[in-house]
């Protein structure tokens, strides 16, 4: 038995010390067995596991100085993406700063800054689409010029949380809803905010090029992974280890490699065009694209831009993060030379940098502190729809007392395709006038039947100045919540418009 358990030992030990470094995918192992492509870089790729949780993060650096001023523009784009039993998240991060000192001989005078922010959440789940936003994007993009205050726009909708939801599940509602959205951002819109982020509309893609799509795909496959960049025989690298157990692969991106690339790219993409139905090649009037003068021009432009060098770094252990650095400083310096060369000596690039970040299992944490975008929307509308029966009752010639039916009515404002004008009624008592309206299918507009002199007295306190949240919660009780919808204002539009 004794023998048996110092057995059991020995083999744990054994195990153990394997399992510490002795099949380790350490820095040194994986040079030695380096091939000479980038096969080492796709193997830690796939073995970190993007697809569940992700985050891409991109800096770009710039320093520069002259003889009266010295400026660094330093941005930040953070992408993250988590995927959870149907439930997709992505998160944007745009975040930018400039700092500019103005000197005389020698002295800073004074200093200026610029900050940009934007961060956005959306989740889809099925056909809702979630979208969140930052009070801070908010903030950085609200115009200077805009007639009401950020504060203003919080005070009267009650926004007192740090984030914004819209939900857009597709719907009429949707419509009033985007309209709000837009107004949040200012000269902004919610497309330019994804535009930031993404580099072509989703949205506006011709359903037409998808046709064959799966079968075209494999044209394109050997661009999508990292065999064919470090397989090409245009290709400089080297990959070697540094004294903290990192793998470090240095890629030397020059015209050969590129001019190369740009050929079997351009193939690959005649041929998946022509796999597709219906989609018609455009007719050049030259045999091959290579000589085109577009193509000609490109070759040539290749020589201003390169060589750069991209240094890629990962622990090969913890495997869980794959930084990417791009020296531009080189490249800036020969485009400055080549193209500006009025600049004055003193004009000095100390500094041009570009590092890409890849990390895997990133969280994503949905917000909780909101503001609901879709309730402002309603809201808003609902004090529209107030204002506009105030209007029309204004323009009413007094009448004897009794009930009148709202068709017996000239109305200018009030819709016909959005209230019952039969069943909805007018009662004149004394110096007040009594309302009490119905929607053009069934239910009751207001909770309570609402005198016209109260009406006038709440609607009368977005005149002067602008209300406080209790002000207008005062309109937004008139109103039978559960019977409001925007879907019937929106139509009634549509067919006031179409009469």
């Amino acid at each position: 038995m004794k023998k048996m358990y110092m057995l059991g030992l020995m083999l744990l030990l054994i195990g153990g010390l394997a399992a510490c470094g002795g099949d380790s995918p350490s820095a040194q192992r994986v040079v030695s067995n380096w091939q000479g492509d980038l096969t080492h870089l796709s193997d830690a790729m796939d073995s970190m596991r993007l697809d569940d949780a992700f985050e891409l993060q991109q800096t770009v650096l710039f320093d520069v100085e002259d003889e009266h001023t010295a400026g660094r523009f330093e941005g930040t784009s953070i992408v993250r993406g988590a995927y959870d039993d149907g439930v997709h998240a992505l998160e944007f991060i745009q975040e930018s700063a400039l700092a500019l000192d103005f000197m005389m001989d020698g002295t800073v005078m004074y200093s200026e800054s610029i900050e940009f922010y934007a961060r956005v959440v959306v989740v889809s789940e099925g056909e809702r689409l979630t979208i969140y936003i930052h009070e801070d994007t908010v903030q950085s993009v609200w115009p200077d010029y805009a007639d009401v205050e950020i504060a203003d726009f919080h005070q009267v909708f009650g926004f007192d949380g740090t984030w914004h939801r819209f939900i857009f599940d597709d719907n009429m509602e949707n419509i009033v809803e985007m309209e709000l959205l837009d107004t949040l951002l200012g000269d902004m819109d919610i497309n330019d905010l994804f535009q930031m982020f993404l580099p072509f509309d989703l949205l506006n893609i011709d359903d037409a090029i998808f046709s064959g799509f799966d079968h075209a795909m494999n044209h394109l496959q050997p661009f999508l992974g990292m065999h064919y960049y470090g397989s090409h025989d245009a290709a400089t690298i080297d990959v070697a280890a540094d004294d903290d157990n990192n793998v470090v692969t240095t890629i030397t991106v020059d015209t050969p490699f590129i001019e190369a690339m740009i050929v079997d790219m351009m193939d690959a993409l005649i041929a998946t065009v022509e796999a597709m139905d219906d989609v018609e090649m455009p007719e050049y009037p030259y045999d091959d694209y290579k000589d085109l003068p577009e193509y000609q021009a490109l070759l040539t432009s290749l020589d201003v831009y390169l060589p750069v060098l991209l240094t890629i770094t990962y622990h090969p252990v913890t495997l869980d993060t794959i930084t990417i650095d791009v020296d531009l400083l080189s490249v800036m310096q020969h485009l400055i030379s080549k193209f500006y060369p009025s600049i004055p000596p003193s004009f000095q690039l100390h500094d041009a940098q570009l590092t890409t970040t890849v990390r895997s299992g990133v969280d994503i944490i949905l917000p909780t502190d909101i503001n609901d975008l879709n309730r402002a929307a309603q809201e808003m509308m609902m004090i529209m729809i107030a204002d506009e029966i105030l209007w029309d009752i204004k323009r009413i010639a007094p009448q004897d007392e009794g009930t009148y039916s709202l068709g017996s009515f000239d109305l200018r404002y009030i819709s016909q395709y959005m209230f019952d004008v039969e069943r909805s009624t007018l009662t004149f008592d004394n110096d007040d006038i009594i309302i009490e309206f119905y929607y053009i299918d069934g239910p009751q507009v207001f909770s309570r039947p609402v005198g016209y002199h109260a009406l006038d007295a709440l609607m009368n306190q977005f005149d002067n100045a602008v209300p406080s949240r209790t002000q207008v919660e005062s309109i937004l009780k008139l109103f039978d919540d559960e019977t409001f919808h925007i879907t019937r204002f929106i139509v009634g539009k549509w067919l006031e418009e179409g009469q």
